[in-house]
């Protein structure tokens, strides 16, 4: 999974704060009248470290058109996402009215050709989600739902949400600064995990601690990306199944120190022949593995 950040102009522009981040996302504009004047320096920094960047708009009342376009004219720079800041309760708009400001501020900002985010608080995101036909529900779904909702806990609610509008990115602190993960791919594929989460998964599942077998670390030097959900039920049934092998073995060797009477029986033999072959019969399971594990 991967951690994230949002700043405004409350946050003065520093390095530290991107420190184990993979994406940043910058307030640019508000309403027609208002440019962020850290924008330009959180872009830099943020493209310095590498990271995915991203801007959002802070919504006010008043013409989606004019404002997705004021958005566009101060962008911090070449951001990689875009995002509307839904949660002023004075915009003077009914909830109906908001959901066909978010309807038509998305698509003036999606003719970019970028991935377009809607940003809002759980209980306005079940408002929103509520006062939408089905036309607009199937439009907003569409839509990469980024919502506040602060439980400290990443991917945990502290009520229910829209059914129907998956949570792209969950918000799930403002302390010290506003804390962001990443649960879906933006672009609305499964979230891939990075070679190094997939090393220490192998690791974990292999041997305790231990280092992870080369067989299975080899796979994962060509990684690009693979969907999260299919690598934990992997690692799920990697570690039943060696768990499972494991006590075969221990019972086998056991069984042959009875029947021999402890006579010329390398039991420490036996356990390192059969354990190699349970080795084998895992990998053989993650040969026919729900994901590729080849390189792409």
């Amino acid at each position: 999974m991967t951690y994230g950040i949002d700043v405004s102009s409350y946050q003065a522009p520093s390095a530290s704060l991107l420190d184990g981040m993979g994406f940043v996302i910058i307030k640019a504009t508000e309403g027609v009248g208002y440019a962020n004047p850290n924008r330009g320096q959180w872009y830099s920094l943020g493209r310095d470290r590498a990271i995915t960047t991203g801007a959002y708009h802070f919504m006010r009342g008043g013409d989606a058109g004019s404002q997705a376009d004021y958005f566009l004219a101060n962008l911090p720079g070449d951001v990689d996402w875009l995002a509307l800041d839904v949660e002023d309760a004075g915009d003077g708009l009914s909830w109906a009215g908001r959901v066909g400001f978010i309807l038509a501020w998305h698509d003036r900002v999606a003719a970019t050709g970028k991935p377009v985010l809607a940003y809002m608080s759980r209980s306005w995101a079940v408002e929103v989600w509520d006062n939408a036909s089905q036309e607009e529900r199937d439009r907003l779904a569409a839509i990469p739902l980024w919502m506040a909702d602060y439980t400290g806990a990443p991917g945990e609610y502290s009520g229910s949400a829209p059914d129907g509008w998956p949570i792209t990115i969950h918000q799930f602190t403002s302390t010290p600064v506003d804390k962001n993960i990443q649960l879906s791919d933006v672009s609305g594929g499964d979230m891939p995990l990075s070679t190094d989460d997939l090393r220490n998964i192998a690791t974990a599942v292999w041997g305790g601690g231990g280092a992870a077998s080369p067989m299975y670390t080899d796979r994962l030097d060509g990684h690009q990306e693979y969907p999260e959900t299919a690598l934990f039920s992997l690692q799920a049934r990697l570690g039943a199944r060696f768990g499972e092998l494991s006590g075969k073995i221990d019972g086998l060797a056991e069984a042959l120190k009875q029947v021999q009477g402890g006579n010329g029986v390398d039991t420490d033999a036996v356990k390192a022949a059969a354990t190699e072959g349970a080795k084998a019969g895992v990998q053989a399971i993650i040969e026919k593995a729900t994901i590729n594990l080849e390189a792409k």
